[in-house]
């Protein structure tokens, strides 16, 4: 498959896990874990993809990565760090349009169990 884009030269990434949401039934998600992002940047950028629900908000923000991950702290953002992408050699079968989704496939994850942002979570942290 050709590769083409900027986020494919990106080996390393960060996912912000939030409360972000106007969505009623998301309220039954684990508190601070309602809502998961990706982020990466160097000292004088930062890039962020952030999955809602109608539309992908892509930002440009020029602010290094270290200054990006404190503010999202201070806003109760946790952040995790993924040094590396996946290896998935497999074709991923389809899943709900969701946050976790979006991230999943931009992390090379294919674990069809991993449906929440607390479940994203716990894979990441092992």
């Amino acid at each position: 498959m050709q590769k083409i884009g900027m986020v494919n030269s990106v080996h390393s990434f960060y996912v912000g896990f939030c409360d972000d949401t106007t969505i009623p039934i998301l309220k039954l998600l684990k508190s601070g874990f309602r809502h998961c992002f990706v982020f990466f940047g160097d000292d004088g950028n930062t890039f962020v993809i952030d999955p809602i629900a109608n539309r992908i908000d892509i930002s440009f923000l020029p602010i290094g990565i270290d200054v990006m991950i404190n503010q999202f702290k201070m806003q109760n953002i946790r952040v995790v760090y993924v040094p590396e992408r996946f290896e998935n050699t497999k074709i991923t079968s389809s899943g709900i349009f969701t946050c976790v989704e979006v991230v999943k496939r931009i992390l090379g994850i294919s674990k069809f169990s991993i449906i929440t942002p607390f479940r994203l979570y716990k894979f990441l942290k092992k």
